[in-house]
């Protein structure tokens, strides 16, 4: 019979003790995943039930309601509160905007109402557009951070917001206002990082989503030439332009009829010389290390 052990006894006690060794590793990592499954399956025993309806809340003083969604409605924004049907029912009834997607006014049975649009989770009946947004970009600073190195998903979603404009009254916004407020939040952002003691790379950005018609920024543990886009994108020096584009769009996330006219007889140009127009992102390091 084949045998590659060593034929004396001084090897042999040798290979016995570093084989413990990894046995006793090997145990030791069983035991802590047996651990880990016992406790993720007690958290999702024990979790609470979701609630059967919850109200997004908006920002400034009180945080007012802005929308009510199904419980288990992805598109709600982070802010928000459990109600009950009896209070989804009221809010509903008193004019609240009722999410499009879930459609709680038509699952509680309240339709055909005089609802009256806030234009979005930022902004608030009867307040002035532009203190709404101003506040709104500021408060960004204050929001959940997370770096997350080894987890860029988790970055996304909690350090990704969005903003979008409807026609309000209220003063209109300058580019340089919002510029300015951007920065302030990008140095509040890097204050909250050193203080928070990450010795990393970070960079806090923002860009102009035309389809959806927002303005968004978010921080990722990352430099600027690395960004969590699928498509192209180009670090733009400035950030007033990317702010100029969201505030000329009259029309968030559409086409104009006019742009559809040329569509057919650029359409064999189109598919021969492809154009993609790259992303403009501007970007601001927030991190300690650079």
């Amino acid at each position: 019979m084949f045998d590659d052990l060593p034929p004396d006894l001084d090897r042999l006690q040798t290979l016995r003790t570093y084989h413990l060794l990894w046995v006793r590793r090997i145990n030791a990592k069983i035991e802590a995943l047996q651990r880990r499954q016992a406790e993720e399956e007690r958290g999702r025993r024990d979790r609470p039930p979701p609630p059967e309806w919850i109200v997004e809340l908006g920002i400034g003083t009180g945080r007012p309601p802005v929308q009510v969604h199904a419980g288990n409605c992805h598109m709600a924004g982070k802010r928000r509160r459990p109600v009950d049907r009896g209070e989804a029912r009221r809010l509903l009834s008193t004019g609240l905007q009722a999410c499009t997607h879930c459609r709680p006014d038509a699952q509680l049975h309240i339709i055909d109402l005089d609802v009256v649009s806030y234009g979005g989770s930022w902004a608030s009946p009867g307040g002035d557009t532009a203190s709404v947004l101003l506040t709104w970009i500021a408060e960004v600073a204050e929001e959940p951070l997370a770096l997350e190195p080894g987890d860029r998903r988790v970055e996304w979603e909690t350090n990704t917001w969005s903003l979008g404009a409807e026609d309000e009254d209220g003063r209109p916004l300058s580019a340089a206002e919002v510029v300015a407020a951007f920065e302030q939040t990008a140095a509040g952002i890097r204050e909250r990082i050193r203080e928070l003691g990450f010795s990393g790379v970070a960079t806090f950005y923002v860009w102009h989503d035309v389809q959806a018609g927002q303005l968004r920024c978010s921080t990722g543990s990352v430099p600027p030439d690395e960004l969590p886009f699928n498509g192209t994108y180009v670090v733009a020096d400035h950030l007033g332009p990317v702010v100029e584009g969201f505030l000329a769009d009259s029309m968030p996330g559409a086409v104009a009829w006019s742009d559809l006219d040329d569509a057919e007889s650029h359409l064999e140009q189109a598919m021969t010389e492809p154009e993609i127009t790259p992303l403009r992102v501007w970007t601001s390091s927030v991190g300690t290390s650079h």
